[in-house]
C-alpha cells in the first residue's frame, strides 16, 4: 500500500518547527587519521528531511565516548541547518528543537544560542537511555507515551511499552525509557511529546515500535553511510538520497 507524504507529517499545531538530531560518527581522512564528524539530520514540520555535515571533531583520549562541538562548530552547524531549511521551505523556522544523546556543554550552548538568536523558540533536548523502571498493576508494562516525572525535576518517557491498539506489548524485553532533559523555555514534558511524535515518522519501515525519534535514528543511519563517503562535500542533502 502506498502512502502519500502528507500522512507522515506531524499534527499541524504550533509554530513551524525544525527538529535537528545531532550525532557523531567516525571516518578516515585522506591522512588515514580517525576523527569524529558531526552530522545534523533535520526535519521540518511537514516531514521533509535533510542532512548537514559539520566539521571534524578530533578524538581526544580523555574525551571518552561523548564528543562535543566547539562553540564555533556549533554556531556553523546551526547556521547551515537554517540555510538549508530556508532553501527548502522558503522561510525561517519559528522554533528549533535540537536533539542529542549527550549533554550540551557550555561551548555548544553558546554556539547554538548565537546562531539561533533570531529564532523565537529554541530547545536543546538530551535523550539518555535510563535504568529507571516503572511497574503498574496488570500483566503489561507502562503504555507507550507514558511520562513519569520524579521530584518535579527529572522526566522519563516510554517510547516502547504496552500498545492498546494491539492489546499487548510487542517487545522482547522490559521497556527502557529515556530521561528527557530540556534546556530552554519549554518543559521536559513538551519535549517528550515531540520525541514521541517523531518516533512515528519513519516512513522507511513497517515497524510499529519505533524507539528513537527520527531526528536521531536517521542521523545515525546517514552517519554510517558517510563513513564510506569520505571527507568530500555532500552533493545531495535530502534524506531520500540515503535510503
Amino acid at each position: 500500500m502506498l502512502h502519500s507524504r502528507s500522512e507522515w507529517r506531524l499534527p499541524p499545531t504550533g509554530p513551524d518547527t525544525c527538529f535537528v538530531g545531532i550525532s557523531f560518527h567516525h571516518f578516515r581522512t585522506t591522512r588515514r587519521a580517525i576523527v569524529r564528524s558531526s552530522l545534523a539530520q533535520a526535519f521540518s514540520s511537514d516531514g521533509e528531511g535533510f542532512a548537514t555535515r559539520g566539521e571534524g571533531v578530533p578524538v581526544e583520549p580523555e574525551q571518552g565516548r561523548n564528543a562535543h562541538l566547539s562553540e564555533q562548530q556549533a554556531f556553523e552547524l546551526a547556521q547551515n541547518v537554517l540555510a538549508e531549511y530556508e532553501l527548502r521551505t522558503g522561510g525561517a523556522p519559528l522554533r528549533v528543537v535540537l536533539h542529542k544523546t549527550s549533554y550540551f556543554d557550555p561551548a555548544e550552548q553558546a554556539g547554538f544560542a548565537a546562531a539561533l538568536k533570531d529564532t523565537p523558540i529554541v530547545s536543546m533536548v538530551t535523550l539518555v537511555p535510563s535504568l529507571f523502571r516503572l511497574l503498574r498493576y496488570g500483566a503489561y508494562p507502562p503504555k507507550v507515551g507514558t511520562v513519569c516525572t520524579v521530584n518535579s525535576d527529572r522526566s522519563f518517557l516510554f517510547t516502547s511499552g504496552f500498545m492498546p491498539e494491539l492489546g499487548t506489548y510487542p517487545g522482547p524485553h522490559v521497556p527502557q525509557p529515556f530521561e528527557v532533559r530540556c534546556l530552554g523555555v519549554e518543559s521536559a514534558v513538551a519535549a517528550a511529546q515531540d520525541v514521541l511524535n517523531l518516533t512515528r515518522m519513519n516512513w522507511n519501515t513497517a515497524d510499529i515500535r519505533g524507539k528513537w525519534p527520527v531526528s536521531l535514528s536517521f542521523a545515525r543511519r546517514v552517519g554510517g553511510i558517510l563513513d564510506e563517503y569520505g571527507d568530500d562535500d555532500l552533493t545531495e542533502t535530502s534524506f531520500r538520497y540515503f535510503v
